[in-house]
């Protein structure tokens, strides 16, 4: 059998000769999308009676209302053309109408549905970018293990799966817990003053924007400061992500540079929804004239500044342009208004914040170590070394 170039050959080959037989996708899947009513974005609702799955990232895009046209196989994956993005789904719903694709399991008596999910995660389709890459999960080929087999593999990666949703539901409320304690402490910054004084940016701080001077890619930084931009500012993460590109030293003496507890805000993106994103500077660093930094005066501290942005961030997002692409003009930014409470009050919620996050270092790590187990578990899975006795076919 003739395989494509990107994906693992000594995987499919060891697979063979542990007695597996080797498919290709189109002959275990096939793309059954016209089968189900595509609903357009713009009319997506947050509840409705029947689920929308789209390319996104998130499970559920959405909701409709409509009574008829959703999919109602038992099991079956939804592929995101343009994102890559790859969904088991076990129950009826409709799909997005950008990019979508149903793959139907034609050959149930061959493979399991969830089987064919888990091995088509371990597959890298190439990244063209905002393209189309059906053309390439079509050219995988799939090692198929009887169906004994399959079922143990499926039972042992849904049994490490749901320890990871676990503890990722653990950090997710973490992160909740940090906005929850700030209400209580200081009420609703959107609507409750609770008798606080109210400042401009400009007032607890000095707000400078980014510019983009001579950089270089990572194999040549040397000591050289990281430059970052807006994918370096994470819903997922307090801190900055880790930044590719760096500063040469002509760079650096001409960039804009923040220095270490400084907050970094997203005020240029591809859309409004992603403006007034929120990252606090552990390390001196960089960035982009896509993102102001403020630098906070004495008597304001960085993290009780960045759980009031996060509570914020619709009324952050309001000094915007009115346009498809969102952006803040410094000057508006500036006028952007905080509660002020004592700089004592104000330390007590950095405790707390910081008592939490030192639990969640300790999630994430253990989610790290995890997901390096799932890692192993579906490279030996499909490799032929789980259940050796029971896998020839």
């Amino acid at each position: 059998m003739n395989f494509n170039t990107f994906q693992n050959n000594k995987i499919l080959n060891n697979a063979e000769k542990a007695g597996w037989k080797l498919y290709p996708l189109t002959d275990l899947l096939t793309d059954d999308s016209r089968n189900s009513l595509k609903i357009k974005k713009r009319e997506y609702i947050e509840e409705g009676t029947t689920p929308i799955v789209d390319q996104g990232k998130a499970l559920i895009g959405g909701y409709s209302n409509v009574e008829d046209g959703f999919y109602k196989e038992d099991s079956y994956l939804v592929f995101g053309d343009h994102t890559r993005i790859l969904k088991y789904i076990d129950f009826p719903a409709f799909i997005g109408a950008d990019g979508v694709k149903i793959l139907k399991n034609i050959n149930r008596d061959i493979a399991i549905t969830k089987y064919l999910y888990y091995f088509l995660r371990t597959v890298s389709i190439p990244d063209t970018g905002y393209n189309r890459h059906f053309k390439f999960l079509k050219e995988v080929i799939i090692p198929v293990p009887k169906i004994e087999v399959q079922i143990k593999i499926v039972n042992l990666l849904d049994k490490i799966i749901n320890v990871i949703d676990k503890r990722q539901q653990q950090i997710e409320a973490l992160s909740a817990l940090k906005q929850s304690i700030f209400l209580d402490m200081f009420g609703d910054p959107n609507t409750n003053l609770n008798g606080y004084a109210k400042k401009s940016l400009k007032e607890i701080g000095k707000v400078i924007t980014g510019n983009t001077p001579p950089r270089k890619d990572k194999d040549n930084y040397g000591d050289y400061i990281e430059w970052i931009k807006t994918n370096n500012i994470s819903d997922d993460s307090i801190y900055l992500t880790e930044a590719k590109e760096f500063l040469s030293k002509e760079g650096k003496s001409i960039g804009r540079v923040a220095p270490e507890n400084s907050l970094l805000v997203t005020c240029i993106a591809g859309s409004k929804s992603s403006i007034g994103k929120v990252a606090i500077a552990n390390r001196e660093v960089a960035f982009n004239q896509q993102i102001n930094a403020i630098i906070p005066f004495e008597n304001i501290n960085t993290a009780f500044l960045f759980t009031q942005f996060k509570i914020l961030q619709p009324y952050i997002q309001s000094f915007s342009t009115n346009s498809m692409k969102g952006m803040i003009s410094k000057t508006n930014f500036e006028k952007i208004e905080v509660i002020v409470p004592t700089f004592k009050l104000q330390l007590k919620f950095r405790d707390k914040f910081k008592q939490i996050i030192s639990i969640e270092e300790k999630l994430k790590d253990s989610l790290e170590k995890i997901e390096e187990m799932r890692d192993s578990l579906l490279h030996k899975a499909f490799n032929g070394e789980l259940f050796k006795k029971e896998t020839r076919v």
